[in-house]
């Protein structure tokens, strides 16, 4: 999730439906395989981030198999990976990519797999950006030392505004929506 959603941490689970998963044998190893998740849906009930907005219902669709990587447990069949999918919901309508860490159980037989998500999506007070309104125009500030970052369209591409200080006047005749996000300063 975004990281201008709210604040805490948000753990995506309570997902229900299945993905199709391919296995490769791991050369020495006959008790792990490699396993990429192919694809499949998933829906989940609303939930609410911790600034007090509901999702709606929200899908994950899995894919493609080139952006997940897991490893599977051929005696118990239980697997981790880490996977590529996109979120729709009502906050994120048009979708949002994400990458996250899920687990569960492989069935050899059908080859699809049960999946439970473990991402958690940190939302610090000190890394989010903070705006307010005032007479003068909108403001925007923040605690953390980092790059102020800013994009028309939520997914990119990204732009860095590397002499933007907090507080941070944003220019409101710019004609099109903005976004704005904090990235750590390089070392």
């Amino acid at each position: 999730m975004p990281s201008f959603l709210g604040g805490g941490s948000v753990v995506l689970s309570n997902f229900t439906g299945s993905v199709t998963a391919s296995r490769q044998p791991i050369p020495n190893d006959n008790q792990h395989a490699v396993l990429r998740i192919e694809g499949g849906q998933f829906t989940a009930p609303s939930f609410r981030l911790p600034i007090g907005l509901d999702t709606g219902p929200t899908t994950l669709t899995f894919g493609p198999a080139s952006q997940s990587d897991g490893l599977l447990n051929l005696v118990t069949g239980e697997y981790t990976a880490i996977a590529t999918a996109k979120i729709v919901n009502r906050l994120l309508p048009q979708g949002c990519q994400v990458r996250g860490s899920y687990r569960g159980t492989f069935d050899f037989t059908t080859g699809r797999a049960s999946v439970q998500s473990h991402s958690i999506d940190s939302f610090e007070r000190g890394d989010r950006v903070q705006f307010s309104h005032s007479a003068e125009g909108l403001w925007l500030s923040w605690a953390n030392e980092g790059v102020l970052k800013t994009a028309t369209n939520i997914l990119g591409p990204w732009a860095s505004l590397t002499n933007a200080v907090s507080p941070f006047a944003v220019n409101t005749l710019f004609g099109q929506q903005q976004f704005f996000r904090l990235r750590p300063a390089a070392p």
